[in-house]
């Protein structure tokens, strides 16, 4: 999950600010940070049916419903 909570602008370029972003695998959080130097941290990340759900110390942080089904 990529949190974009701002707009910012540079030189007349408007983009977006990114306060954090929640995976589920601890590579990608090795390499987002080492490599890249994003703000990743680990979530848990549930699939089922045609939902998925985001944790975070045990706080839903996104709940997402789609019309197919979701499988990982």
């Amino acid at each position: 999950m990529v949190y974009p909570p701002a707009l910012v602008s540079h030189n007349k370029i408007v983009g977006s600010w990114i306060s954090n972003i929640d995976v589920y695998h601890p590579d990608s959080v090795v390499g987002g940070q080492e490599i890249w130097g994003l703000p990743k941290e680990m979530a848990e990340f549930s699939w089922q049916d045609n939902q998925v759900i985001a944790c975070l110390n045990n706080q839903i942080l996104c709940q997402l419903k789609t019309n197919i089904n979701c499988y990982l």
